[in-house]
Order: C-alpha cells, then sequence, then structure tokens
C-alpha cells in the first residue's frame, strides 16, 4: 500500500496538483478509518509540504490504529 501511495503522490506532484492527493487520501481515511497506512503516508506527504503539525496529529492517528508500526 505504501508504494502504491507513493506513487500516487508522484502523479498527482506532476501534474502539477498535489492538493488532490492529500483530498484522496481524506477521502480514503473518511470511508476506512481503520487504514493507518494512509494516514501514514498522508503524514509524511504533509511534513514534506511544510504542514509538520497536521502530519503529526496523522502520525500519532496512525500509531493509534497500528501500535506495532514503532517496532
Amino acid at each position: 500500500a505504501h508504494l502504491g501511495l507513493e506513487r500516487l503522490e508522484r502523479v498527482y506532484q506532476q501534474q502539477g496538483a498535489p492538493h488532490k492527493f492529500e483530498e484522496q487520501c481524506r477521502r480514503f481515511i473518511d470511508a476506512h478509518p481503520q487504514d493507518w497506512r494512509v494516514r501514514l503516508g498522508l503524514g509524511l506527504h504533509l511534513a514534506r509540504h511544510g504542514r509538520p503539525l497536521e502530519a503529526f496529529a496523522l502520525l500519532i492517528d496512525a500509531l493509534e490504529q497500528n501500535p506495532h508500526g514503532l517496532t
């Protein structure tokens, strides 16, 4: 899943529409609230785009969904 998110992010970046990656991720999170991978992907995306507080919140949410992610 993570590689797919990286590819999707790269495509939107190449198209000059990185905001669409965020929109798609948020839609997916709304539809699948237990999926930690998309939270992780979006959190990393936001961190790379200068939005560390939003990124941190999503990364904490991802960790709550998958506490074993630290190991």
